[in-house]
């Protein structure tokens, strides 16, 4: 029986998915992907035109939600509760996503490529920094510090955790069993906060 177009984009869609966190874009070959998806390289050309193309329809699909839902709440005004609740929100969606984690690394190691960054992230990016300048002039948050680099301290703090765990179990020999995510969130949050509140 032959599939739908649309249930083979998503098999196309998966597979891809499967190889690229296993080898990042540059490494990653249709021929690969078509097998994986069980499918044939013409029909990958056909739904996403290139291998880049179908690496943006990827990124996109794990990131969007995401991106869409932070410049939903950042309609709010500025304040420690919005920092907080989008913090949270990065959080969870990260630890509910491992697959986009990956995807961040691939970014991060495949930098210098343009087919590396994710789309939307730009525009997110921008209209954060300009969430905690607001923050700042609401004299809710310290004046002294950049707002871009506040924003990739609050990414950092999220994101790090999500890749390097593994480290932190093996330098205090925590086992894998005990669930460190709520412990961490809150620690991460209080240090964030209190690090670049004006007032305690």
């Amino acid at each position: 029986m032959k599939r739908n177009a649309d249930a083979t984009r998503t098999a196309i869609l998966d597979g891809a998915e499967r190889v690229f966190l296993r080898h990042g874009f540059s490494a990653a070959s249709l021929s690969d992907i078509a097998e994986n998806a069980s499918v044939t390289k013409s029909l990958i050309h056909h739904h996403f035109g290139s291998k880049k193309g179908l690496w943006e329809t990827v990124k996109e699909r794990r990131f969007v939600p995401y991106a869409e839902r932070q410049l939903e709440m950042m309609r709010a005004p500025a304040s420690a509760e919005l920092i907080r609740t989008s913090f949270e929100a990065f959080f969870h969606y990260l630890r509910d996503n491992p697959e986009l984690v990956r995807i961040l690394a691939w970014v991060f190691l495949e930098g210098e490529n343009e087919e590396a960054y994710v789309p939307l992230d730009k525009r997110l990016m921008t209209e954060a920094a300009a969430k905690f300048r607001e923050g700042q002039e609401a004299g809710i948050l310290r004046k002294d510090l950049d707002p871009r680099l506040v924003l990739f301290v609050f990414v950092g703090l999220v994101q790090h955790w999500f890749q390097d765990e593994a480290h932190f179990r093996r330098s205090f020999d925590i086992p894998e069993g005990d669930d460190l995510d709520q412990a961490y969130r809150q620690a991460a949050l209080d240090i964030f906060l209190r690090g670049v509140s004006a007032k305690p």
